[in-house]
Protein backbone atom coordinates (compact mmCIF):
# COMPACT_ATOMS: atom_id res chain seq x y z
CA UNK A 1 0.00 0.00 0.00
CA UNK A 2 1.39 3.62 -1.04
CA UNK A 3 0.69 6.45 0.98
CA UNK A 4 0.61 10.34 1.13
CA UNK A 5 0.74 12.54 3.84
CA UNK A 6 -1.39 15.68 4.04
CA UNK A 7 -0.14 18.16 2.09
CA UNK A 8 -0.49 21.47 4.91
CA UNK A 9 0.63 20.04 7.47
CA UNK A 10 2.94 17.68 6.17
CA UNK A 11 6.01 18.91 7.54
CA UNK A 12 4.50 19.04 11.28
CA UNK A 13 3.34 15.88 10.90
CA UNK A 14 6.66 14.48 10.25
CA UNK A 15 7.68 15.96 13.77
CA UNK A 16 4.65 15.66 16.46
CA UNK A 17 2.26 13.37 14.80
CA UNK A 18 1.57 9.59 15.48
CA UNK A 19 0.31 8.65 12.58
CA UNK A 20 4.07 8.18 10.89
CA UNK A 21 4.57 4.69 12.02
CA UNK A 22 1.23 4.12 14.22
CA UNK A 23 2.64 5.21 17.48
CA UNK A 24 1.68 7.82 19.88
CA UNK A 25 3.34 9.13 23.12
CA UNK A 26 0.30 7.94 25.69
CA UNK A 27 -1.22 11.58 26.08
CA UNK A 28 -5.37 11.63 26.65
CA UNK A 29 -7.24 12.85 23.90
CA UNK A 30 -10.75 13.93 23.65
CA UNK A 31 -14.10 12.71 22.33
CA UNK A 32 -14.64 9.21 24.27
CA UNK A 33 -18.19 8.88 22.80
CA UNK A 34 -21.28 8.97 23.64
CA UNK A 35 -21.69 4.61 24.63
CA UNK A 36 -22.06 4.80 28.29
CA UNK A 37 -19.58 3.26 30.78
CA UNK A 38 -20.58 -0.27 31.88
CA UNK A 39 -18.91 -1.05 35.00
CA UNK A 40 -21.21 -4.04 36.19
CA UNK A 41 -18.80 -6.94 33.68
CA UNK A 42 -15.34 -5.70 34.70
CA UNK A 43 -15.02 -7.28 31.14
CA UNK A 44 -17.28 -4.61 28.73
CA UNK A 45 -15.05 -2.78 26.82
CA UNK A 46 -17.65 -1.24 24.51
CA UNK A 47 -17.31 2.19 24.93
CA UNK A 48 -13.66 1.34 23.57
CA UNK A 49 -14.62 -1.34 20.94
CA UNK A 50 -13.35 -1.34 17.28
CA UNK A 51 -16.77 -2.44 16.45
CA UNK A 52 -18.52 0.97 18.23
CA UNK A 53 -20.32 3.45 15.16
CA UNK A 54 -18.14 6.17 14.37
CA UNK A 55 -21.54 8.15 13.89
CA UNK A 56 -22.65 7.22 17.67
CA UNK A 57 -19.80 9.02 18.98
CA UNK A 58 -19.02 12.71 19.62
CA UNK A 59 -16.15 12.36 17.54
CA UNK A 60 -18.25 12.31 14.26
CA UNK A 61 -19.56 15.78 13.59
CA UNK A 62 -16.21 17.02 13.25
CA UNK A 63 -14.88 13.75 11.19
CA UNK A 64 -17.50 14.58 8.71
CA UNK A 65 -16.92 17.98 8.61
CA UNK A 66 -13.71 16.88 6.93
CA UNK A 67 -15.61 15.21 3.94
CA UNK A 68 -14.34 18.01 1.78
CA UNK A 69 -10.46 17.28 2.35
CA UNK A 70 -10.82 13.64 1.61
CA UNK A 71 -12.70 14.27 -1.66
CA UNK A 72 -9.87 16.59 -2.63
CA UNK A 73 -7.18 13.79 -1.67
CA UNK A 74 -8.61 11.53 -3.63
CA UNK A 75 -9.48 13.91 -6.66
CA UNK A 76 -5.50 14.68 -6.15
CA UNK A 77 -5.12 10.52 -6.76
CA UNK A 78 -7.49 10.50 -9.76
CA UNK A 79 -5.55 12.95 -11.00
CA UNK A 80 -1.96 11.30 -10.81
CA UNK A 81 -3.77 7.97 -12.18
CA UNK A 82 -3.41 6.52 -8.88
CA UNK A 83 -7.16 5.58 -8.56
CA UNK A 84 -9.79 3.84 -11.59
CA UNK A 85 -12.43 6.71 -10.67
CA UNK A 86 -13.45 9.86 -8.11
CA UNK A 87 -14.70 9.06 -4.93
CA UNK A 88 -17.99 10.37 -4.67
CA UNK A 89 -20.50 11.20 -1.16
CA UNK A 90 -21.98 7.89 -1.43
CA UNK A 91 -18.81 5.74 -1.70
CA UNK A 92 -18.10 7.33 2.09
CA UNK A 93 -19.33 5.28 5.07
CA UNK A 94 -18.20 6.53 7.90
CA UNK A 95 -19.30 3.91 10.29
CA UNK A 96 -16.55 1.67 8.72
CA UNK A 97 -14.57 3.73 10.49
CA UNK A 98 -12.48 1.80 13.40
CA UNK A 99 -11.10 3.55 16.72
CA UNK A 100 -7.46 2.30 17.41
CA UNK A 101 -5.94 3.09 20.55
CA UNK A 102 -2.11 3.65 20.80
CA UNK A 103 0.85 1.63 22.41
CA UNK A 104 2.65 4.41 23.76
CA UNK A 105 4.25 6.28 26.83
CA UNK A 106 3.00 2.77 28.81
CA UNK A 107 2.88 -0.30 26.58
CA UNK A 108 -0.48 -1.78 26.48
CA UNK A 109 1.48 -5.35 26.55
CA UNK A 110 3.43 -4.57 28.93
CA UNK A 111 1.29 -4.49 32.38
CA UNK A 112 -1.67 -3.08 31.15
CA UNK A 113 -2.81 -6.76 30.49
CA UNK A 114 -2.60 -8.02 33.93
CA UNK A 115 -6.30 -7.49 34.86
CA UNK A 116 -9.00 -5.90 33.21
CA UNK A 117 -9.00 -2.84 35.58
CA UNK A 118 -5.28 -2.05 34.25
CA UNK A 119 -6.29 -2.16 30.91
CA UNK A 120 -9.24 -0.41 31.05
CA UNK A 121 -6.98 2.59 33.10
CA UNK A 122 -4.68 2.31 30.02
CA UNK A 123 -7.79 2.70 27.40
CA UNK A 124 -8.81 5.44 29.19
CA UNK A 125 -5.35 7.48 28.99
CA UNK A 126 -4.41 6.32 25.68
CA UNK A 127 -4.41 8.05 22.23
CA UNK A 128 -6.85 6.75 19.63
CA UNK A 129 -7.20 7.65 16.06
CA UNK A 130 -10.22 6.69 13.36
CA UNK A 131 -9.21 4.83 10.14
CA UNK A 132 -11.54 5.10 7.56
CA UNK A 133 -11.68 2.57 4.33
CA UNK A 134 -13.23 3.61 1.23
CA UNK A 135 -14.08 0.24 -0.77
CA UNK A 136 -14.18 0.84 -4.54
CA UNK A 137 -14.36 -2.45 -5.88
CA UNK A 138 -10.63 -3.26 -7.05
CA UNK A 139 -9.09 -0.38 -4.75
CA UNK A 140 -9.25 0.72 -1.49
CA UNK A 141 -8.81 4.25 -0.22
CA UNK A 142 -7.96 4.74 3.87
CA UNK A 143 -8.22 7.52 5.83
CA UNK A 144 -6.65 8.06 8.98
CA UNK A 145 -7.48 11.05 11.38
CA UNK A 146 -6.18 12.30 14.66
CA UNK A 147 -6.80 15.14 17.14
CA UNK A 148 -4.66 18.03 16.74
CA UNK A 149 -2.00 19.15 19.53
CA UNK A 150 -0.48 22.03 20.47
CA UNK A 151 3.25 22.23 19.02
CA UNK A 152 5.92 21.24 21.19
CA UNK A 153 8.61 23.33 22.36
CA UNK A 154 11.64 21.15 20.89
CA UNK A 155 9.96 21.63 17.17
CA UNK A 156 8.88 25.75 17.22
CA UNK A 157 12.11 26.93 15.60
CA UNK A 158 11.80 23.98 12.66
CA UNK A 159 8.42 25.14 11.55
CA UNK A 160 7.40 28.84 9.66
CA UNK A 161 4.97 31.01 11.41
CA UNK A 162 2.20 29.61 8.93
CA UNK A 163 3.11 26.24 10.29
CA UNK A 164 2.75 26.92 13.93
CA UNK A 165 -0.49 29.07 13.22
CA UNK A 166 -2.51 26.44 11.65
CA UNK A 167 -1.39 23.60 13.91
CA UNK A 168 -2.17 25.64 16.91
CA UNK A 169 -5.47 26.34 14.74
CA UNK A 170 -6.40 22.12 14.94
CA UNK A 171 -5.41 21.81 18.37
CA UNK A 172 -7.68 19.67 20.18
CA UNK A 173 -9.69 19.29 16.69
CA UNK A 174 -9.79 15.79 14.51
CA UNK A 175 -7.98 16.39 11.31
CA UNK A 176 -7.23 14.41 8.23
CA UNK A 177 -3.56 13.24 8.98
CA UNK A 178 -2.95 10.45 5.91
CA UNK A 179 -4.44 8.93 2.94
CA UNK A 180 -3.01 5.48 1.89
CA UNK A 181 -4.28 3.58 -1.42
CA UNK A 182 -4.00 0.30 -2.32
CA UNK A 183 -4.61 -1.36 -6.09
CA UNK A 184 -6.71 -4.19 -4.54
CA UNK A 185 -9.94 -4.49 -3.13
CA UNK A 186 -8.54 -4.68 0.99
CA UNK A 187 -10.52 -6.66 4.06
CA UNK A 188 -11.68 -4.37 6.64
CA UNK A 189 -10.33 -5.24 10.17
CA UNK A 190 -13.31 -5.81 11.38
CA UNK A 191 -14.06 -8.81 8.37
CA UNK A 192 -10.61 -9.77 9.63
CA UNK A 193 -10.99 -10.02 13.02
CA UNK A 194 -14.25 -11.58 12.87
CA UNK A 195 -12.73 -14.40 11.06
CA UNK A 196 -10.40 -14.54 14.08
CA UNK A 197 -13.02 -14.95 16.95
CA UNK A 198 -15.25 -17.67 14.47
CA UNK A 199 -11.52 -19.22 14.06
CA UNK A 200 -11.42 -19.75 17.36
CA UNK A 201 -15.25 -19.85 18.52
CA UNK A 202 -14.75 -16.70 20.40
CA UNK A 203 -17.59 -14.46 21.01
CA UNK A 204 -17.67 -10.75 22.35
CA UNK A 205 -17.07 -9.33 19.41
CA UNK A 206 -18.47 -5.91 21.11
CA UNK A 207 -15.43 -5.63 23.69
CA UNK A 208 -12.44 -5.93 21.07
CA UNK A 209 -10.36 -3.35 21.52
CA UNK A 210 -7.82 -2.52 18.47
CA UNK A 211 -4.48 -1.42 19.39
CA UNK A 212 -1.65 0.45 17.39
CA UNK A 213 2.32 1.15 17.47
CA UNK A 214 3.42 -1.28 19.30
CA UNK A 215 7.06 -1.48 17.91
CA UNK A 216 7.36 -4.91 17.83
CA UNK A 217 4.37 -6.05 15.49
CA UNK A 218 3.97 -2.61 13.86
CA UNK A 219 0.46 -3.57 12.60
CA UNK A 220 -2.76 -3.30 14.84
CA UNK A 221 -4.01 -6.02 17.04
CA UNK A 222 -7.36 -6.86 18.47
CA UNK A 223 -7.34 -7.12 22.45
CA UNK A 224 -10.26 -9.38 23.70
CA UNK A 225 -10.55 -9.36 27.65
CA UNK A 226 -12.66 -12.50 29.18
CA UNK A 227 -13.14 -14.39 31.85
CA UNK A 228 -11.07 -16.95 29.72
CA UNK A 229 -7.99 -14.65 29.65
CA UNK A 230 -6.64 -12.84 26.93
CA UNK A 231 -6.60 -13.27 23.08
CA UNK A 232 -4.77 -11.24 20.78
CA UNK A 233 -5.72 -11.29 16.98
CA UNK A 234 -4.24 -9.79 14.58
CA UNK A 235 -6.17 -6.90 12.58
CA UNK A 236 -5.16 -8.06 9.27
CA UNK A 237 -3.20 -10.24 6.93
CA UNK A 238 0.08 -8.12 7.58
CA UNK A 239 -0.47 -8.23 10.92
CA UNK A 240 -0.71 -11.96 10.78
CA UNK A 241 2.15 -12.83 9.18
CA UNK A 242 4.39 -10.73 11.74
CA UNK A 243 2.17 -12.02 14.21
CA UNK A 244 3.55 -15.83 13.20
CA UNK A 245 6.96 -14.54 12.95
CA UNK A 246 7.01 -13.34 16.73
CA UNK A 247 6.04 -16.20 17.91
CA UNK A 248 7.79 -18.91 15.77
CA UNK A 249 10.65 -16.99 17.25
CA UNK A 250 9.88 -17.28 20.23
CA UNK A 251 8.27 -20.93 20.63
CA UNK A 252 10.34 -22.75 18.21
CA UNK A 253 10.84 -23.33 14.48
CA UNK A 254 7.62 -24.66 14.10
CA UNK A 255 5.43 -22.23 16.51
CA UNK A 256 3.81 -25.06 17.87
CA UNK A 257 3.83 -24.48 21.42
CA UNK A 258 2.07 -21.24 20.51
CA UNK A 259 -0.68 -23.06 18.99
CA UNK A 260 -0.69 -21.13 15.30
CA UNK A 261 0.22 -24.70 13.53
CA UNK A 262 2.66 -23.91 10.15
CA UNK A 263 3.25 -20.51 9.54
CA UNK A 264 2.67 -20.88 6.09
CA UNK A 265 -0.82 -21.91 6.28
CA UNK A 266 -3.78 -19.42 6.36
CA UNK A 267 -4.96 -19.41 9.74
CA UNK A 268 -5.20 -16.21 12.17
CA UNK A 269 -2.86 -16.26 14.64
CA UNK A 270 -4.80 -15.70 17.69
CA UNK A 271 -3.07 -16.52 20.48
CA UNK A 272 -3.22 -16.30 25.11
CA UNK A 273 -2.06 -12.29 26.24
CA UNK A 274 0.89 -14.14 28.23
CA UNK A 275 2.51 -15.94 25.02
CA UNK A 276 2.20 -12.70 22.84
CA UNK A 277 3.97 -10.58 25.78
CA UNK A 278 6.40 -13.42 26.28
CA UNK A 279 6.93 -12.97 22.40
CA UNK A 280 7.24 -9.23 22.43
CA UNK A 281 10.19 -9.33 25.74
CA UNK A 282 11.80 -12.38 23.82
CA UNK A 283 11.78 -9.65 20.54
CA UNK A 284 13.17 -7.14 22.29
CA UNK A 285 16.23 -9.04 23.22
CA UNK A 286 14.62 -10.63 26.48
CA UNK A 287 14.48 -7.20 28.53
CA UNK A 288 11.14 -7.18 31.15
Amino acid sequence: MRMIGWLMLGTFLAFASPMSALAGDGGRLAGTGVWADVQDDPYDFKEHSAFQRLSETADFPEIKALEADLLEQAHRLYTYRELSREITPSDIDYDRAVKIYMDGAEPAFDDSLESPEHFRAFLENAEYIWVLQVDLGSQTVTYTFDLGKPVQDDIRSLLSPEQIAEAERQAGHWRLVNTAWGQEAGESYRSYIKRGLEQEQLDREASVVIIGGTPELRYPAAVLYGPEGVKIIPADPAANKRMKALLTNSCGSSGADSGIGDCSDDRIAVCDGETYRTALRNARGGAE
